[in-house]
């Protein structure tokens, strides 16, 4: 059983930190029911404060003092009862879980290893704003996909992490255009997100909402656009201004299949997209009966997608990686090739039990 410390649980009463006194008695009592050792106690300790704050919220500071720190009262009871419930009930036991992969699967490890150093070195670049950090912020937009989707695939939710796979490879062929197509191509892209907020309502001064309107009409106009293009101009007209978007061949469209994916060479992956929209739509039957395939096809997409990620992010950051300490070069090295290596086999795998091909065919 946990004991608190006496000296700290003085401290905070005189602080007048009740709240944080209070946890302290709550894992006091919670450690009777639960071995706290064999949990993370980070993860404990913010149950217990967020669930006291919630409850004391109203409070003032005598009936805090009063129900907080009464061990005896039934509101300090029923804290205990409700937060041992909370910590018990979302812990999750990952070897019952059926239909995804183990945390400790390589295929989940290697991803996150890989993923975890790519967000350490562009948090500190990320400033989630667009005129700033647009590259940087769809890198960490990506990295939260991809850590996502594994989690989605720990926790067997298939279907859910391949509806994930499509935005990821949604997220991965723009920003394949925007750092080839460079400065022209991203501050048209930036341009359009203003004109989706004018759109949508987010800008509020009726006189630059109408400038914004007459910009994007004259525009749509230069590319003989009618007013009913005007949401699709919104969400893929930027690429008008990408050079391998040929607004001469009507085979080009401003949608994502004939534009972004065509312009970013990752046509390849149509088939793949649309099963993924057509999943989102599709019976639980359906999927029941599809289900190894899914799981099977998801993790195979997911590696392409995470090996395309890991190519995009090492060219943009090379320079960066280049001059940190030779060990961290040399593991990520090892990382990347895994990785390499893990998307190849995935793909193996995946052609021979569905397609017979065996490697070399």
């Amino acid at each position: 059983m946990l004991k608190i410390n006496k000296e700290k649980f003085d401290e905070l009463i005189h602080q007048k930190r009740y709240v944080d006194a209070a946890v302290l008695l709550v894992l006091e009592y919670f450690s009777k029911e639960v071995d706290i050792d064999k949990l993370n106690r980070v993860y404990v300790i913010g149950v217990c404060h967020n669930q006291l704050s919630f409850a004391t919220e109203n409070m003032n500071e005598e009936q805090i003092v009063n129900s907080c720190l009464n061990v005896e009262s039934e509101f300090f009871k029923k804290q205990v009862i409700i937060t041992t419930l909370m910590i018990q009930l979302n812990i999750i036991n990952y070897e019952l879980i059926d239909g995804g992969i183990a945390i400790y699967d390589t295929r989940s490890t290697l991803a996150t290893s890989i993923l975890e150093v790519y967000n350490s070195l562009n948090v500190i670049n990320s400033k989630n704003d667009p005129n700033i950090s647009l590259i940087e912020d769809l890198f960490s937009k990506m990295i939260n996909q991809s850590l996502g989707i594994v989690k989605m695939l720990n926790l067997g939710l298939v279907s859910e992490a391949f509806g994930s796979w499509r935005i990821l490879h949604e997220s991965i062929c723009i920003t394949k255009i925007l750092i080839d197509g460079k400065d022209e191509v991203k501050n048209s892209y930036i341009k359009h997100i203003v004109y989706s907020n004018a759109f949508r309502g987010a800008i509020q001064n009726d006189a630059e909402r109408d400038r914004i309107f007459n910009e994007m009409k004259e525009e749509m106009k230069e590319h003989n656009l009618k007013s009913k293009d005007m949401k699709k101009f919104i969400e893929y007209g930027w690429i008008y201004s990408y050079n391998k978007f040929d607004q001469n061949d009507p085979t080009y469209k401003l949608n994502f299949r004939d534009g972004v994916q065509r312009c970013a060479d990752l046509r390849d992956y149509s088939e793949w997209y649309e099963a993924a929209s057509e999943l989102s739509h599709s019976s639980a039957i359906f999927f029941y009966s599809q289900g190894e395939y899914f799981l099977n096809l998801t993790i195979h997409g997911f590696y392409d997608m995470l090996l395309l990620l890991d190519e995009l992010f090492y060219s943009y950051y090379e320079d960066v990686i280049n001059k940190m300490p030779q060990q961290f070069i040399t593991n990520l090295s090892y990382l990347r090739n895994e990785v390499k290596e893990m998307a190849e086999r995935q793909e193996s795998v995946f052609n021979k039990k569905y397609f017979g091909i065996e490697d070399g065919d």
